[in-house]
């Protein structure tokens, strides 16, 4: 993983940290069920690493969300009005 810091990294985590927090969850639980340390969890949420594709798959089944809601902050609300106007 790279350790770098950006502004979209950051959106995502805090994203993560939302979705993470929305279930019930400590860090410690999420890194069990995707897979990975507690640190990475720490870090992605802070925006400090980036993720594979695999972990990112795997917040999208845990946390239940589609990948562009973790992406893009989308929720369902979001969604379903951009689908009832498209």
């Amino acid at each position: 993983m790279n350790y770098t810091f950006n502004k979209e990294l950051v959106c995502i985590g805090e994203q993560i940290r939302k979705l993470r927090k929305k279930k019930k969850m400590s860090q410690e639980e999420l890194a069990c069920r995707i897979g990975v340390s507690v640190i990475t969890v720490s870090r992605i949420e802070s925006g400090m690493t980036t993720m594979n594709i695999q972990t990112l798959m795997n917040l999208s089944e845990i946390l239940d969300v589609p990948v562009d809601e973790i992406l893009y902050r989308r929720n369902d609300e979001e969604m379903h009005r951009d689908t009832a106007s498209g």
